[in-house]
């Protein structure tokens, strides 16, 4: 019996694939691949994409329409809020802080009257 140099020699653990190369034996079921979400679960969760409008309930980055401060979420609920939800006709909400509600009103007023996406300062932090 003559072995050829590339077959390898088997041993207790390791099956043959057919193919002279050796696989490792497996023991118990294989692992399963984790469940992900479906597309309409993550925008549900996350919102529509990058510029999407993140959930409230969720961890979003939150900026004044009008100045662009950065909010945070708990600004909305202290003793004495120092930001705001407004909302357009159309029922989107948007954030102000309260010295600029005056500004971020009239800003969603125009939007309301021409239909176009209200004029959003750039963010700063």
């Amino acid at each position: 019996m003559t072995i050829r140099p590339d077959a390898a020699v088997l041993g207790a653990g390791d099956v043959a694939n057919g193919f002279g190369r050796m696989l490792p034996y497996c023991r118990g079921p294989m692992a399963k691949t984790e469940k992900r979400l479906t597309k309409r679960q993550r925008k549900e969760l996350y919102g529509k994409g990058p510029s999407g409008t993140p959930k409230s309930s969720g961890s979003g980055h939150i900026h004044c329409v009008a100045c662009g401060r950065h909010i945070d979420p708990g600004e909305f609920t202290r003793a004495v809020p120092s930001a705001a939800w407004l909302t357009c006709q159309h029922g989107s909400r948007f954030a102000s802080c309260t010295t600029c509600t005056i500004e971020t009103q009239a800003r969603l007023d125009e939007h309301d009257r021409t239909g176009q996406p209200p004029r959003v300062t750039p963010a700063w932090h």
